[in-house]
């Protein structure tokens, strides 16, 4: 409980520098909801000597991570910025303990540096202390290795997938969003258990979950199909700019017709 305590201590320390981002990492919010050029803007503006803040200016760079249609992206640009991070001690602060630069290091390793065992180490540094977005990542680590149903000697022979939902599980328990739609994916298709995680995320406004929700009150025979009902959720979606609920609310319009002025878009 002590780790936990520090974590949210850390949290509340730099949630001013890193403002929504951090919430969004946070709470797994859908990306949608940040505005990622004034985000960008910010962290350009902070103070370049510490080297967080460097870090995710680094990663806001890279064409693979964030929105990559709405940011300047330049990826030799971001190794460089990642370059100086690393001179300043982003991984001596990572291996001091500060959570965010766990994170960062292991969300670089992965996505610009492909070194799995790198990001496994520092994600599950963070997610031992109970920082959730990390939790998280070490579930989708462990879902995308190979052989996810084999035993794993690391964990007593549970398997890969047994590992992710554990993780998973951890980081809904904190109330993740991100987490909790990862954690029904894996109940799919047995939707009754996929439900009480999706309108948990739901609950909290995530984009992907509203979405199928969405779908699942057109397409599925799980629910008594509810034009109005998938309307809701695709409308909810849509605000944070979810490209497929726009489209499934034009077919709602065009092929069911549902009134587009009753729209609360």
């Amino acid at each position: 409980m002590q780790a936990l305590r520090s974590s949210q201590t850390t949290v509340v320390s730099i949630v001013s520098v890193y403002e929504r981002i951090l919430v969004a990492l946070m709470f797994g919010m859908n990306i949608e909801k940040i505005n990622w050029n004034e985000a960008q803007k910010k962290i350009q503006d902070e103070d370049q000597d510490d080297p967080v803040v460097l870090g995710f200016k680094a990663l806001l760079l890279h064409p693979s991570v964030f929105p990559s249609t709405i940011l300047h992206k330049n990826e030799a640009e971001c190794r460089t910025v990642w370059s100086q991070a690393e001179e300043l001690g982003l991984t001596e602060q990572a291996d001091d303990g500060n959570v965010f630069a766990q994170w960062l290091k292991g969300t670089y390793a992965d996505i610009v540096g492909h070194d799995f065992k790198i990001a496994l180490r520092y994600h599950w540094i963070a997610a031992n202390e109970r920082f959730p977005v990390s939790e998280n990542s070490v579930g989708e680590l462990y879902e995308r290795m190979e052989d996810s149903e084999t035993p794993n000697d690391a964990f007593d022979g549970a398997t890969n997938r047994d590992t992710a939902m554990e993780y998973y599980e951890l980081a809904a328990g904190q109330d993740h969003a991100g987490a909790q739609y990862n954690l029904a994916m894996m109940y799919d298709p047995d939707f009754e258990r996929m439900k009480p995680y999706l309108q948990r995320a739901a609950d909290q406004e995530h984009a992907e979950s509203l979405f199928y929700l969405g779908i699942v009150y057109i397409e599925s025979d799980v629910v008594d199909q509810d034009f109005e009902k998938a309307r809701t959720y695709f409308e909810r979606a849509a605000k944070q700019g979810h490209a497929k609920a726009m489209e499934k609310l034009v077919s709602l319009y065009v092929e069911h017709g549902l009134d587009p002025e009753e729209s609360t878009i």
